[in-house]
């Protein structure tokens, strides 16, 4: 008999979510498996304490604990000493278990004496204790002991295997989407299933049309605001066959959806307590997938990081970033205007763009400048047209995002991993251009501003070493306690010597403008007519602090 879901808010027949202290360490263990955390504790005793939540200790600052938490052992290390003194910590305040780091070669003595204190004693390798207290808290309150009883499940994380297990089960098709209807995993079980199915697992997406039919018959509002199983009717004219559906959520967190279809035959008969139960382990995996890719970005900034520096070997570092030793890249830099507020906007904005670029791509945020390491087309050398138009949407993108300007500019090519470091100084260079006005652009290439790379380049030399800020310019500085003189010379180079465009730059009439001009020549014996002197002014002005 193919089961019906009760309507929203009757709960007869439903496997509901655990109250808080229903969970045991053993069952804690068995939803999140031994990859995560492993007991060190033998007793049956201990490992059947009820655990209620989690709490975080460090050796400095002590725990802000309740009865029942399970003791995040932060900043102890696993000596004998360390370890007595957390367990009883924990026996004092009525705390069930202890998780160590890592803990090889621990002495079993002490997993007995902390039995003795009835403290279970566990062990996690390597999993950072900010995912590692997530994963527990959700493993806590996100189903019943039941479902934690099957040694022979899905490792957490691995959500094709836990869509296919969850198929087997009810005896259909599943598919596990992110709240924005993306298909993240789906059974490999074989059988009959509609076309809509077909098009979502081929597209990684629900197709538009049948998202709004879902909207309109508000099926997509109940996932997101009741436990409850939801049971779809079929549309025959779109091939659509009927579909069990249930919000998948932990600690108010709406995680995504799990989704089931008939392939073949009736559903079991139980089919809506397998998936209510499956909705609480499915948000372990969930969690733990969204952990794991966060940490996997993190290294992969890491990474990126040190080879945009230059860091060796190049071709390691590249490889670890997960671009191809074959591939030539470019590097793009965007900063936005009044950086520090649009800062984390301007990553994820970014970042979302190049998810859709369809080729290898490395984004890295550093301080108030995100770094895009984007690989060539084809063989030979490709134009740097390409790059720029990815620079030119990228930046139109993150300023819709931020509602600030948003700055881009360009390297050159990278023919080597080697080579990445060189772009990114031209990258930096070119931006540099734009942060001070010199172009009228938003987004160049470095190819493009060479001149103005170099005056800015000798401009910062002449800061730096006193004796070549020395000279007329700096005399007639002294000299001019208005600043009009200075002025004066300023818009005259600027204006390449056009003394009526240089007047009306200032708001002067050309002839006063021609008076000032000598004037400051004779009171500095400067030499508008040698090219050298215009040359050395030219820089030394643009050195000056501003007044």
């Amino acid at each position: 008999m193919t089961p019906q879901a009760a309507p929203a808010g009757q709960e007869a027949g439903w496997v509901q979510p655990v109250q808080a202290g229903g969970m045991t360490i053993s069952h804690v263990l068995a939803r999140v498996g031994p990859g995560l955390i492993r007991p060190l504790t033998t007793s049956a005793g201990s490992l059947a304490r009820v655990v209620t939540g989690v709490c975080i200790y460090d050796d400095v600052i002590e725990a802000d604990s309740r009865p029942g938490e399970l003791l995040l052992a932060v900043g102890v290390e696993p000596t004998p000493e360390a370890v007595a003194l957390v367990v009883e910590y924990a026996a004092g305040r009525d705390l069930p278990g202890v998780v160590l780091r890592g803990a090889r070669g621990l002495d079993p003595a002490l997993a007995m004496r902390a039995d003795g204190w009835d403290v279970a004693l566990l062990a996690a390798p390597a999993t950072p204790w900010v995912h590692l207290a997530t994963i527990l808290r959700a493993a806590v309150v996100s189903g019943g002991p039941a479902s934690s009883a099957r040694p022979d499940g899905p490792v957490l994380g691995d959500l094709f295997a836990f869509a296919t297990d969850v198929a087997v089960r009810v005896g259909g098709a599943v598919t596990i989407e992110d709240p924005s209807y993306r298909v993240l995993a789906y059974s490999s079980i074989h059988g009959e299933v509609d076309e809509p199915r077909k098009q979502t697992i081929l597209g990684r997406a629900v197709p538009r049309s049948f998202v709004s039919l879902l909207q309109k018959r508000g099926v997509l509002q109940a996932l997101r605001s009741t436990d409850d199983v939801v049971k779809t009717e079929p549309v025959p004219e779109l091939g659509l066959g009927p579909r069990w559906t249930v919000g998948i959520r932990a600690a108010g967190e709406f995680l995504g959806s799990l989704w089931v279809a008939e392939s073949g035959g009736p559903l079991s008969e139980d089919c809506v307590a397998i998936l209510q139960e499956a909705a609480g382990t499915a948000a372990l995996h969930l969690l733990y997938h969204r952990l794991e890719l966060q940490a996997d970005q993190s290294r992969t900034q890491d990474v990126g990081r040190e080879l945009l520096a230059g860091g060796t070997p190049a071709d390691l570092l590249a490889t670890s970033a997960g671009l191809r030793l074959q591939d030539t890249h470019w590097v793009i830099v965007l900063e936005a205007q009044e950086a520090v507020p649009a800062r984390v906007r301007l990553a994820r904005a970014v970042t979302t763009y190049c998810a859709t670029l369809g080729r290898r791509v490395v984004v890295v945020e550093e301080g108030p400048r995100v770094y895009v390491i984007v690989s060539a087309p084809g063989p030979g050398t490709p134009d740097v047209s390409t790059a720029l138009r990815i620079a030119a949407d990228a930046a139109r993108h993150a300023a819709r995002a931020t509602g600030l300007q948003v700055l881009a500019s360009v390297g050159c090519l990278a023919a080597t991993p080697r080579d990445i470091v060189v772009s990114r100084r031209q990258a930096d260079s070119a931006l540099r251009v734009l942060r001070h006005g010199m172009v009228e652009r938003h987004v160049v290439a470095h190819a493009d501003v060479r001149s103005q790379v170099t005056l800015l380049d000798l401009v910062d030399l002449v800061r730096e070493r006193v004796e070549l800020r020395e000279g007329k310019v700096q005399a007639l500085v002294e000299a001019d306690g208005g600043g009009d003189l200075v002025a004066t010379l300023s818009a005259y180079l600027d204006c390449l010597g056009d003394v009526r465009v240089a007047a009306a730059r200032l708001g002067v009439h050309p002839n006063t403008f021609r008076y000032r001009l000598r004037r400051l020549q004779e009171r500095v014996g400067l030499d508008l007519s040698d090219p050298s002197e215009r040359i050395v002014a030219a820089i030394q002005l643009r050195a000056l602090p501003p007044r």
